[in-house]
């Protein structure tokens, strides 16, 4: 048998042993921690080299995207130099939300630049451009109800097809049912569109010609129609049937005399 001191001995050793196992498993968790901790910062540097690289290979096409915006054209030069990129936007893949912007400002510019008439190359590859990068803008951003409206635009351009320009509409409606900058941009297409593209969106021209109508700011309205095309007077003349007489005398006054349509 082991005598009391044995016995204490024997349980101070068994703890100097467990303390040792601690602390050589502490040691052993540390580096692996600290290996952890060095791959987490290697990953966020390498992602934000990366990302600074995009946005240095991208910068001349964010200048010309932002002076469109601003000033709503640029020089021929300007837009010729940053032309290629969408491309490369598509190609790489890249959904980073500044970029795909810039680019679909950029691809838009140059349909409008582009005279079908006197370069219907030119006009046709800048078209198909658009269309191509607005549907890999549309797989990064699905819910942007710009995008939906701007492909419509695109599709219509190539060959308005009113069932299928409705359909694309529709999305553009469904995601931004109430916002002014939407339904303004809305209003400015609806005007464009042939009579039968209206009649197959109907609800929708009647939903955001309500909307705008009733709430949206008459100059703002005015201004982005300030030629009534005649597919959509009919719509017009709907949606101000319960407009006050006030609200239509704000509306004359803006350049919009909803009472002078033929």
């Amino acid at each position: 048998m082991l005598t009391r001191g044995e016995i204490r001995g024997t349980q101070k050793g068994s703890k100097r042993k467990i303390r040792a196992a601690a602390i050589s498993s502490g040691v052993r968790r540390a580096p692996f921690l600290s290996c952890c901790f060095l791959l987490v910062i290697g990953a966020f540097l390498t992602l934000a080299v990366s990302e600074l690289h995009r946005s240095v290979e991208f910068a001349d096409m964010f200048v010309v995207a932002k002076q469109i915006e601003q000033d709503g054209a640029v020089s021929a030069n300007s837009l010729s130099r940053v032309a290629s990129m969408p491309a490369k936007v598509v190609a790489g893949g890249y959904c980073r939300s500044d970029i795909v912007m810039a680019a679909a400002t950029i691809v838009l510019t140059q349909i409008d630049t582009e005279n079908q008439a006197n370069d219907y190359e030119g006009w046709l590859s800048a078209v198909t451009v658009a269309d191509k990068f607005l549907q890999h803008a549309l797989s990064c951003m699905p819910t942007d109800s710009n995008l939906w409206l701007r492909l419509a635009v695109v599709r219509a351009v190539i060959a308005e097809d009113p069932q299928a320009t409705a359909q694309l509409m529709a999305q553009s409606v469904k995601l931004a049912p109430a916002d002014q900058i939407a339904l303004l941009a809305r209003l400015y297409f609806w005007n464009r569109f042939s009579e039968a593209t209206l009649k197959n969106s109907e609800p929708m021209v009647e939903q955001d010609l309500g909307l705008l109508f009733r709430f949206g700011d008459p100059s703002q309205i005015a201004q982005e129609i300030p030629n009534v095309g005649p597919a959509l007077i009919p719509y017009i003349k709907r949606a101000s049937t319960s407009l006050s007489d006030a609200r239509k005398r704000l509306f004359a006054r803006s350049g919009l005399d909803i009472a002078k349509l033929p």
